[in-house]
């Protein structure tokens, strides 16, 4: 048998690279993992605690199959991308605001994009005395209630009383509005629904309402039946059986609360059930009222 030593040699130490090349690329690929894509180092570095920034899902890979590339500053078009809590609190207002002016930069250059998310770093640090001090309001069943920085614009709507006469959230404004979005098939509302009269027959009157704005398909006979089996005395029966309503509120959850102040601005949210008229719950309601 014919061996060829020189050409034997050449096929080991070409053999050699390939097993060594091999062995490398796995530590390649987990390198390049962990640095661009590992959720843990800045890819939710955007996730708040609050169930209203956890529920407002929207995609993050594009239709191309691309990922992304604003995912790794705070997520995809100004949202969280999942329900996990990896930063301080602090953090993610600072990077809920470079969420926005991501929004609307969107195709500058990369590093336009740096040395604008440096500038908004340096004045996010500066939250008002608002914000602050709800905070420390923010405890119990308020827990998960969402603050804003500042309170924010909201869009009047219409809907339906008892009578079948068209009300809005404006005939209500000059006061502190509690909007709740519920419907009578959505078990949480029904367990929700007795603190809310409660807190209605405590707080309600010149200053404060609760606003429980039914989104029942089979309109306001569902509402005024459900209120009758539960004992609801204090509450409006109100109705939008269009949905509209919720959602042109970025309702995609029920139940859902949403705080208004006397100019009808939306002071923040409540995404999920509460206990309306724990201490806490009224502590909130009262520094809003005595604040507007």
């Amino acid at each position: 048998m014919h061996v060829d030593i020189l050409k034997r040699r050449v096929r080991l130490e070409i053999s050699c690279l390939d097993l060594t090349k091999n062995c490398l690329q796995p530590v390649l690929n987990f390198l390049a993992i962990f640095l661009g894509n590992d959720i843990a180092v800045d890819q939710h570095t955007g996730m708040r605690h609050r169930t209203h920034y956890i529920l407002g899902v929207e995609p993050t890979v594009k239709v191309n199959g691309g990922i992304d590339p604003f995912h790794n500053f705070g997520g995809a078009f100004g949202k969280p991308a999942a329900p996990k809590l990896i930063c301080a609190h602090f953090r993610a207002r600072f990077v809920t605001i470079g969420r926005k002016t991501i929004k609307m930069i969107r195709p500058m250059k990369f590093t336009s994009l740096l040395f604008l998310l440096t500038f908004t770093g340096l004045v996010a640090g500066t939250s008002t005395a608002f914000s602050e001090n709800m905070d420390g309001l923010l405890t119990g069943e308020m827990q998960n209630f969402a603050p804003y920085d500042t309170p924010r614009p909201f869009k009047d709507f219409a809907f339906l009383n008892a009578d079948g006469d068209q009300e809005s959230i404006s005939d209500y404004q000059g006061k502190v509005i509690l909007l709740n979005f519920w419907a009578t098939w959505c078990a949480p509302c029904r367990k929700e629904m007795p603190s809310l009269d409660r807190l209605q027959g405590t707080l309600g009157g010149g200053d404060f309402e609760v606003l429980a704005i039914g989104q029942d398909l089979q309109g306001m006979g569902k509402v005024t039946d459900f209120f009758t089996k539960l004992g609801i005395q204090n509450l409006a029966a109100l109705n939008d059986k269009t949905v509209k309503s919720g959602r042109g509120a970025g309702v995609f959850g029920l139940p859902a609360s949403i705080l208004l102040n006397r100019e009808g601005e939306e002071i923040g949210r409540l995404v999920g059930p509460a206990e309306w008229d724990t201490p806490e719950a009224m502590a909130l309601i009262r520094h809003v009222i005595a604040g507007s």
